[in-house]
């Protein structure tokens, strides 16, 4: 009996197999795998060492509207070798037209005491852009204790200080004016200010120690209101209160000023060989220089050959303004020479450096050594001897822009060679294969004989940027060796293409191998893929036909699937579920509809989840359910979602619960807008400025999920294989990092797929079986006494402390 159910469950198998291949077809895995191999090439670049001269000159504008000098672009060193104009700064300041003196109170005949406060303050208004030299105030004290005597302007609100002096007095009497000597205020026309008065009580150990009550200030009493010059306050202690018949009496003080020029009002215009600049406008940075500042500087694209001319003009005349014209000149020694060795998995450059000795150079060594801007420094060696402490920055020159490492004073390099080595980003990351349809070409997953094809390969920089130019190349492998290839592929658009061709019964079934490589002499890209060439599926003639086709395949589906499994590509159901954070403002123009589709679309994702289509009830509510059931977060970065409170909710909880995010770049931000936030661009993706580019988005973000899913299954088919698992051990079997190992573990717990621990040190996994063994263990030896000594005992990290306390639990209760 029970053999012929058996029977007619496998006959039914075979029936419902035949009906799916009549009426399907299989879709074949692709993937990374294939052969080593590597690319070697020279470097075709501008990195060079480099040596700088400093040369400034000054002047000035004094009663006039008009500036302008010529300078040299040239500039020789003691050994007569040539530096030439590399950048200019030109800072214009000290801007001013005419002076005066505003008196509030100057009438000593007409002084008089008012009653003791802890502080003063006067108030006024001044018709122009300003800055205050010195406040006078008449003062009248006799004392004997030692104190500091302050003066302040501030703000409207009394307590918004623009500038602070003060005096130490150590007792003694007086009667007259003191000056009070400012250099850093700036104080608009018409705005309330005030000149405040306190004096403060030094102790012994001259430290202050409370305000003192006073009235060495003295006040104007005017013989009519229409002389007040602003209201005059004084504080109890606790407020600021009118004094008695303010409208008659102001603080006996005056103050001399500067009016400064703002360089906008004046329509201030720069040019450099009469190509009008951009300059910055800002408060001057000197304590020495009040008010307006412009800034400019630039570095030269090409080599200057004629003479610098540096003019400014301003529609009105004023009465000074100082200009400085400072360039740096360089002096560029190029590499002798350097070369690539490049795989899939990294891109390594070498550097030979020619280090001569140059008289009169300034800098924080002898030479700065150039290298391109997106490489990442590994090391710099002199003689085969590594140079540690050295400072590396941003450089400029003539159309170059990269970096610059240059050493500590203490470790210089030695005359001569020098080698840099590098790594750079690989920029070819997706490939995509294509079949002409009705002479459109259309993007495909597999091959098929008798089928026109051709390959296509994207080539971006680290911000997603399409690099156009360069060579390339492409292969294309069968399964015994053959290989079909195509050269001297040029980059347009970002996107270096073959020539279509035949797929005729010549070529050979089975998985190809697809090699890229590209380069333009500074950048690489290099990667490899795998694809499958199938045969034209035949139209079924009968139902034996049926049958055996039906039966062959529901057998190398199986013998498929226990591969996959024991390999982890495959292990039960459970997809990965997505998280979309985002701005409400931001779903239609950043398309997160047709993104979650698109990923649902795939086999390796449940949901993506999206709070327009998902939510229910609550949104807090929701976000906390929904994020820790999620294995990846999306975050559509925008200048909205950065500042958004949901978002900023949504980011925390992900990284508190171990999700993988990975950031969309909005197009309205850099990659610099989110470090704030703990995200960069290393797992990040641009979102594409148009439609065309936007299917190539969505296939960079499934390639991304694909790939977290197959190191994921990788990992677990590791984990669950064995009950202690050494990290060394795991590192060797998956070929990934440690961080990648962890993060994955904790999804796989989160997931239920997988359970157990990490030591302490993160060096060994102890799977449920081995933890519940050690338990017992314990037990037997009589060492269990409370939770904290089972978890010493078997050095449990403090990260998987819930789910130990899970097993210990349920051991307990065994």
């Amino acid at each position: 009996m029970k053999h012929k159910n058996l029977t007619g469950i496998w006959l039914l198998i075979i029936v419902l197999t035949v009906i799916f291949v009549s009426t399907h077809k299989i879709e074949a895995e692709s993937g990374t795998d294939s052969p080593n191999y590597q690319f070697i090439g020279n470097y075709n670049g501008n990195a060079s060492v480099l040596f700088f001269l400093d040369s400034g000159s000054s002047g000035s504008i004094n009663f006039d509207s008009y500036f302008t000098n010529t300078y040299e672009p040239t500039l020789n060193n003691s050994q007569d070798l040539i530096f030439t104009a590399n950048s200019i700064e030109i800072t214009a300041n000290q801007m001013t037209n005419g002076s005066g003196t505003y008196i509030i109170g100057s009438n000593e005949t007409a002084k008089e005491n008012i009653s003791s406060a802890y502080k003063v303050a006067q108030q006024f208004s001044i018709p122009h852009l300003s800055t205050i030299s010195t406040i006078s105030l008449y003062l009248e004290y006799n004392f004997t204790d030692y104190y500091h005597f302050k003066v302040k302007i501030t703000e409207e609100d009394l307590n918004t200080t623009i500038e602070e002096l003060y005096t130490e007095e150590y007792g003694g009497s007086y009667s007259g004016w003191t000056p009070y000597t400012f250099q850093n205020n700036f104080l608009e026309p018409g705005k309330t200010y005030y000149i405040v008065f306190e004096v403060v009580n030094m102790s012994f150990f001259n430290t202050e120690t409370n305000l003192v009550e006073n009235n060495f200030w003295k006040a104007e009493l005017h013989n009519s209101s229409i002389y007040d010059k602003g209201s005059t306050f004084i504080f109890d202690g606790a407020n600021w209160n009118p004094i008695q018949n303010d409208s008659w009496r102001d603080m006996l003080c005056y103050f001399d000023y500067t009016i400064l020029v703002d360089p906008t009002q004046a329509n201030l215009r720069l040019y450099l060989n009469n190509t009008l600049c951009e300059y910055t406008k800002r408060k001057s940075l000197l304590d020495t220089d009040n008010g307006y500042e412009v800034y400019y500087t630039a570095y030269f694209q090409t080599k200057p050959t004629g003479p610098i001319n540096v003019t400014i003009l301003l529609n009105t005349t004023i009465e000074f303004m100082s200009i400085t014209v400072d360039f740096r000149y360089i002096y560029i020694v190029p590499a002798i020479t350097g070369w690539f060795t490049a795989s899939p998995d990294k891109i390594n450059w070498t550097l030979i450096y020619s280090y001569p000795y140059v008289a009169d150079i300034l800098s924080f060594s002898d030479a700065m050594f150039a290298y391109e801007l997106d490489w990442d420094y590994y090391e710099f060696s002199d003689d085969n001897t590594v140079v540690n402490n050295l400072y590396v920055g941003p450089i400029k020159f003539y159309g170059f822009s990269g970096y610059a490492a240059f050493p500590h004073s203490i470790s210089t390099f030695q005359r001569g060679n020098v080698t840099g080595k590098f790594t750079s980003p690989n920029y070819c990351n997706i490939i995509i294969p294509k079949v002409k349809i009705n002479s459109e070409f259309q993007t495909t997953s597999k091959f098929e004989l008798e089928q026109t094809v051709r390959l296509e390969a994207s080539i971006k920089d680290r911000e997603g940027n399409l690099i156009s130019g360069g060579k390339g190349l492409i292969n294309f492998t069968s399964p015994s060796g053959q290989t079909l290839s195509f050269s001297n592929l040029t980059s347009i658009n970002g996107t270096i293409i073959t020539d279509e061709f035949y797929l005729g019964n010549n070529f050979e079934t089975g998985l190809y191998t697809v090699s890229v490589f590209w380069t333009n002499g500074r950048e690489v890209g290099c990667y490899i893929f795998q694809m499958e060439v199938s045969e034209v599926p035949a139209a079924p003639s009968n139902f034996l036909l049926y049958l055996l086709i039906g039966i062959t395949i529901l057998l190398a589906t199986i013998s498929s699937l226990l591969i996959l499994k024991t390999k982890g590509i495959l292990w039960g159901k459970g997809p990965i579920n997505i998280f979309i954070s985002h701005k409400a403002e931001d779903y239609e123009p950043y398309k997160v509809k047709e993104i979650s589709e698109h990923l649902q679309k795939k086999k390796e994702v449940g949901t993506a989840f999206y709070f327009e289509e998902h939510l229910v009830g609550n949104i807090d509510d929701w976000m906390k359910e929904t994020i820790p059931i999620s294995q990846i977060l999306l975050f559509i970065a925008t200048k909205q979602s950065i500042n958004s409170r949901d978002c900023q909710y949504e980011i925390k909880w992900a990284k508190e619960a171990g999700i993988d995010i990975i950031p969309i770049k909005g197009t309205d931000l850099t990659w610099d807008d989110l470090n704030p936030l703990g995200l960069d661009r290393q797992k990040g993706i641009p979102f594409p400025e148009n439609r065309e580019e936007f299917i190539t988005f969505l296939n960079d973000l499934h390639y991304y999920v694909k790939k977290f899913k197959q190191e994921m299954d990788v990992v677990y088919v590791v984990l669950s294989k064995s009950p202690v698992s050494d990290l060394n051990l795991i590192q060797l079997e998956t070929n990934l990092s440690p961080e990648k190992i962890w993060r994955f573990s904790k999804t796989l717990i989160q997931l239920k797929k997988l359970k157990g621990v990490w030591t302490k040190d993160k060096k060994e996994f102890l799977r449920e079986d081995e933890v519940i063994n050690r338990i017992n263990l314990l037990k037997k030896l009589g060492k269990i006494k409370d939770f904290n000594q089972i978890r010493d005992a078997l050095r449990i990290h403090e990260e998987y402390l819930e789910i130990f306390n899970e097993i210990l639990k349920s051991q307990m209760e065994d």
